[in-house]
């Protein structure tokens, strides 16, 4: 019987076109903490450089987490087409 597997707790946006809105959004986010914390210094904003860089470490996770499991499951609708494919044509009269 197959049963598709469940997913880590961690991962929030299971759709590959919200996981990569994410992703972008995380990194911008970073973008200006980094762009903020060179114009005021890393001791004023230690806290949001650290936060947004564990976001953008978790976005990524779970882009990565969708992705593969996005190319797992077209494999597994491959390789079961061929399969029933082949069967039809093994079956089909000659």
């Amino acid at each position: 019987m197959n049963h598709s597997s469940t997913w880590p707790l961690w991962v929030v946006s299971r759709e590959p076109r919200a996981a990569r809105a994410t992703l972008v959004l995380c990194f911008v986010s970073f973008s200006m903490v980094s762009a903020a914390a060179l114009s005021v210094g890393v001791r004023g904003i230690w806290l949001e450089l650290l936060l947004s860089a564990g976001f953008l470490v978790w976005a990524t996770a779970q882009w990565v987490c969708v992705e593969r499991r996005r190319h797992r499951e077209s494999a597994f609708r491959r390789d079961v087409e061929r399969y029933i494919n082949a069967l039809s044509r093994s079956s089909a009269p000659e």
